[in-house]
């Protein structure tokens, strides 16, 4: 009498997977369980969550401006603004809108500009007259850049500097623009920015150069 045949075969779909498969099976369904249930545990850690908020708005927007995408650190600026407690709102408003006016885009900061509201801080003040300064040496109406420049209150203040600088610069009163870059350049701690206002006053003296064929500074 002959046993009936009990060997496994590959095309017999009754006998289903071998016990070495369904182990290996059972070992990748758990691992994906465990591997989910950490993400979904980590999401729901404070210091492993995505930063949000102003704070991290505004530190995306200064990443952003020194890669040189000014448009994009403006867009973050806004958006601190408009999660910002109304007390800060101001502040990331006029960022946004020196963003903007270094991208080229004057009519996107003025837009900016338009959402400041009263009470506006003397800083803010000061600064709100520095870019409508830094708006007309865009549109080259030097005479209005002048003017506003002379309402800026005096201080130390590294952004004015350069303000003051391109005005001079513009109306080709070299010597003082370089004056003001050196007093410029006492207030910059990074090594980067240093470098940055060493470039432009090489940068301003060649423009004037060329613009009026005189060397300032020959002897």
């Amino acid at each position: 009498m002959s046993l009936p045949d009990r060997t496994a075969r590959p095309d017999n779909r009754r006998q289903g997977p071998l016990p070495m498969q369904a182990k290996l099976r059972l070992a990748r369904n758990l691992f994906a369980a465990c591997l989910l249930a950490a993400l979904t545990a980590a999401c729901q850690i404070p210091g492993l969550q995505p930063a949000s908020g102003p704070d991290a708005a505004a530190e995306r927007a200064v990443r952003q401006s020194r890669q040189g995408d000014h448009a994009a650190a403006a867009r973050s600026y806004e958006s601190a603004a408009r999660q910002s407690p109304e007390a800060d709102r101001n502040a990331y408003w006029l960022a946004a809108a020196d963003e903007w006016i270094k991208g080229g885009d004057l009519g996107t900061a003025e837009a900016a500009l338009a959402h400041l509201t009263p009470p506006i801080s003397a800083a803010n003040t000061r600064e709100h007259i520095r870019l409508d300064t830094e708006m007309a040496l865009a549109r080259g109406d030097m005479k209005r850049a002048a003017a506003l420049l002379r309402d800026i209150p005096e201080g130390d203040d590294a952004a004015v500097f350069a303000t003051r600088a391109r005005v001079q610069f513009g109306s080709l009163q070299v010597p003082a623009a370089v004056t003001t870059l050196m007093s410029r350049e006492r207030l910059l701690n990074n090594a980067a920015d240093r470098q940055e206002n060493q470039r432009f006053i090489i940068d301003g003296i060649g423009t004037a150069q060329l613009a009026t064929g005189i060397g300032f500074f020959d002897h």
